[in-house]
């Protein structure tokens, strides 16, 4: 089990990806706090006024209003330690270059199933809760 206190926050504007990205990262063992947001404006607000500080953003790329590269942008001009896990279905070369140059620590395309989608929380949530040496801000 994780630190209860953790904060995940989902950007996402399908409901259904995020009822089911919810639902694998408790079955993969996350007992912290998850919040969701439908697009880059609802991200960058929480973020910057929310009352708490997220531990990590798995973030989509297509989403209304403010798209996911747009978002990524702006919050790496000024949250440079903040892990970003990219979770798009696409699996274009030049979208996984764009978001590896503008600041995003992962890039994972989105699974085809539950099993793979659990899979892919729970890979997640290992790494950057439980093997990755976090800055002070973050930790």
């Amino acid at each position: 089990m994780t630190n209860d206190k953790r904060l995940i926050i989902i950007a996402d504007d399908d409901a259904d990806d995020v009822m089911l990205i919810t639902e694998a990262l408790r079955d993969a063992g996350f007992a912290g706090r998850i919040k969701s947001v439908e697009n880059g404006f609802e991200l960058i607000d929480e973020l910057n006024g929310g009352s708490d500080r997220a531990d990590l953003v798995l973030l989509d790329l297509s989403m209304p209003r403010m798209s996911g590269h747009e978002a990524l942008k702006r919050i790496r001009s000024c949250l440079k330690s903040l892990p970003i896990v990219v979770h798009s279905t696409s699996c274009s070369r030049t979208d996984i270059s764009i978001c590896y140059r503008t600041g995003a620590n992962s890039y994972v395309v989105k699974a085809p199933s539950y099993d793979g989608l659990m899979q892919n929380m729970k890979s997640i949530v290992d790494y950057w809760f439980r093997t990755a040496a976090l800055p002070p801000e973050i930790a």
